[in-house]
C-alpha cells in the first residue's frame, strides 16, 4: 500500500478499511479521498509559498484537525 506512488491510491486504500470496518460509508469515499488531497496540497503551497517561516507542529495539528473534521462529516 505505502510503496504505491500515487497519493490518491494510497489514501484510498486506507479509507477503504476505515469503510470495512463501518466508520465510512463506501459511496463517500472519493469525495473524502478528494476534499483531504486538495487540503494537502493547499497546506504545501501555503508552506512554500509563505515568506516567513511557518511553524511546522502548528501546521501538522491544524491539517490533523481539518481531516478529522472532513471524516466526521461523512461517518457512519
Amino acid at each position: 500500500m505505502l510503496l504505491k506512488s500515487n497519493l490518491y491510491e494510497r489514501n484510498l486504500i486506507l479509507l477503504k478499511t476505515l469503510a470495512a470496518y463501518g466508520y465510512l460509508k463506501e459511496e463517500y469515499l472519493n469525495d473524502i479521498n478528494e476534499m483531504t488531497i486538495l487540503l494537502y496540497h493547499g497546506m504545501l503551497t501555503k508552506i512554500l509559498n509563505s515568506g516567513e517561516t511557518l511553524n511546522i507542529e502548528e501546521c501538522s495539528e491544524t491539517m490533523l484537525r481539518y481531516i478529522k473534521q472532513i471524516t466526521a462529516s461523512f461517518k457512519n
